[in-house]
Order: C-alpha cells, then structure tokens, then sequence
C-alpha cells in the first residue's frame, strides 16, 4: 500500500536498536539452559525482542553467534590483578573472580563440557584454543610467584583445570552451595570469604601445619 510506512529490515519495532551485547546475553543464556542444541538464532531473536534479520545482520550462522558468545564470556574474566607483586593473595582474588563469573551464568560449563550434539568436536576445539591462551598468560603469573617465593614447583596444567573447570562450576551452582551448605555467593564479602578458604586448601592442603 502506497501510504503504509516501512521500517528497514531488521530494526524492531518501538525505535529501538538493538546491540550485537543484548544478543550475546541473550545466546548465552540459551546455552546454559540446554547447550548447543537449544541455542538458536530465531530463539535469540524472540527472547532479545528483535527480529531475525537483527541477529543475522550481526551473526551469518548459529556457529558464528556461539563463537561470538563463548569468546565475550571468556573475555569477561580479564586479568584479576594487574601485579602479583602487588597482590599478596592473587590466589584468593583469582577463585572469587571465578566464582562469580560462574554464579552469573549458573549450568554454562556444565552445558559446555557436556556437549556432545554434531560438530561437538570443532566448539570444544575452539574451546580449548581460548582457554590455551588464557594458559599461557596465566602460565606466565604463575612461574612470577613461584620466583617470588610464593608458591612451590607444582604442575601447572593441573591448578589451571582446576580453576577454569572447577572453580567456575563451583559458582556455577550457587543455588545448591546456598541450601546445603549455607554459602551465599551472591555476596561479595561471603564470596571472598569462601574464596580465601578454597584459596587455603589448595595451598595448604589438610594436612596438620
């Protein structure tokens, strides 16, 4: 109709435009609810409140807004110190950073390592590629200390899986860690807490001092 007004494709309605983050959220969100598999990019579209076109202006497949999403979750984390020479407990300040960037995406990791739908192989690849170079800086961190003094000679592979894996699914699972074992990770100053005392195990293990 000639007098019918008309909207460029893929701009929602009400004026709004919508940014390549609320999309990312939104994706992320899919994934720590059910994987790989219930992410998708109509799926992003309807809970974000755009339109299809929106998502593929930013995004050609559901790949590419998977990739995007994972690498904006890892990015998030950053560096949690700037110096360990200035920082007396880099440990503790790593593992509460790490809980809470768990607690806020609640059933993500778990939703990763257990993906096991087609192409699994190449998104665990992609995975393991970020994760490696979040490694090798944090490799770096790792052998300051330990000329430093801090810490002993210890297998560092084994204290960063148990970081990236344990550490985020720890907070994770926030809602379990609150009625079992009455931690609020949700709080900052019980968080930190927790994290100290996670901090004091893994130097110090049990054994009596």
């Amino acid at each position: 109709m000639s007098g019918e007004s008309k909207r460029p494709p893929g701009r929602p309605t009400g004026g709004r435009v919508f940014e390549r983050a609320d999309l990312v959220d939104a994706a992320l969100e899919a994934i720590a609810r059910g994987g790989y598999e219930t992410l998708s990019m109509r799926g992003v579209a309807r809970d974000v409140g755009c339109s299809l076109a929106t998502v593929q202006r930013h995004f050609s497949t559901k790949d590419d807004l998977w990739k995007a999403a994972i690498d904006d979750f890892l990015d998030s984390f950053g560096t949690p110190w700037d110096s360990v020479e200035n920082d007396e407990t880099p440990l503790v300040t790593l593992i509460d950073q790490l809980l809470r960037r768990g607690s806020e995406r609640p059933g993500l990791v778990a939703a990763l390592i257990n993906d096991r739908s087609p192409g699994h192989e190449d998104r665990w690849s992609h995975l393991g590629g970020r994760l490696k170079e979040r490694h090798d800086r944090g490799r770096e961190m790792f052998e300051e200390l330990q000329e430093l003094g801090r810490i002993r000679a210890i297998d560092l592979r084994a204290l960063q899986f148990l970081m990236n894996i344990g550490m985020v699914s720890l907070g994770g699972a926030a809602g379990p860690a609150r009625v079992v074992h009455g931690f609020n990770l949700e709080d900052p100053d019980e968080r930190r807490r927790v994290a100290a005392a996670l901090a004091d195990i893994i130097g110090f293990g049990i054994a009596p001092r």
